[in-house]
């Protein structure tokens, strides 16, 4: 695959999941967080399945499923379920914001952990996000510690998650990838979404824009981005 052709990929699912952010701040207003991450899941994992029929089955091996593990666990339960409560504690143009810190984290631990080259342009682009990163935050910004606690562990999860993701991509394809890690998401979902209805009794309104918002997060934002996001 070519660079020209990667970076397409990228510059695409940027550009959809800086709507998610506006959606699910939208959604949130009216279905709880983690039913929201549970149907989101759902669907991804139904649409994901829909694109594998017909294609020859990848099996998994058993050394590689404690990567599944972490790509679905930390990476789309833990880092996208506090991605959600960032958008909503914070807003969605804080949590947006912080979101774009994605290739600092990443980067630092590639180094750690895949063993990669911190070039000096490589810092000098680094140095450049968190300068303007901290521009935003710190100069007029309405700030929610709890939001924006929250949008940083998210990052530090979904880092995390591309960064093991890479010790998987080589051997099976981004769809097979995605839909594992889907499907583990959601299962995770299911008993945080009842304890959660049980808990705080929230009041779920399941109207026409609110499913519309989920089917959006769901298809788009969801399996057709991360699906591109693994491949890229």
């Amino acid at each position: 695959m070519t660079k020209r052709k990667v970076y397409g990929y990228l510059l695409a699912t940027f550009m959809l999941w800086g709507s998610l952010f506006v959606v699910t701040q939208f959604v949130l207003g009216k279905i709880p967080t983690f039913t929201v991450a549970m149907v989101r899941y759902l669907l991804s994992y139904i649409a994901l399945s829909a694109a594998a029929r017909g294609r020859q089955k990848e099996t998994v091996e058993k050394g590689d499923r404690k990567y599944f593990f972490i790509v679905g666990f930390i990476g789309y339960f833990v880092a996208v379920d506090f991605q959600l409560l960032g958008t909503k504690y914070a807003g969605s143009s804080m949590a947006s914001l912080i979101n774009s810190l994605n290739p600092v984290f990443i980067s630092v631990m590639a180094v750690f952990i895949l063993k990669e080259k911190l070039t000096k342009e490589k810092i000098a682009g680094l140095a450049l996000s968190m300068t303007g990163v901290y521009l935003i935050i710190g100069h007029g910004a309405s700030v929610s510690l709890p939001g924006i606690l929250c949008s940083f562990i998210a990052v530090s999860g979904w880092a995390l998650m591309s960064v093991i993701s890479r010790k998987i991509s080589g051997k099976y394809s981004s769809l097979t990838i995605t839909r594992y890690a889907m499907l583990i998401a959601a299962l995770c979902n299911i008993p945080t979404s009842l304890l959660e209805i049980g808990l705080t009794h929230p009041a779920v309104r399941v109207d026409l824009p609110a499913a519309l918002g989920l089917l959006y997060m769901g298809l788009v934002c969801t399996a057709f981005t991360n699906m591109l996001w693994n491949k890229s």
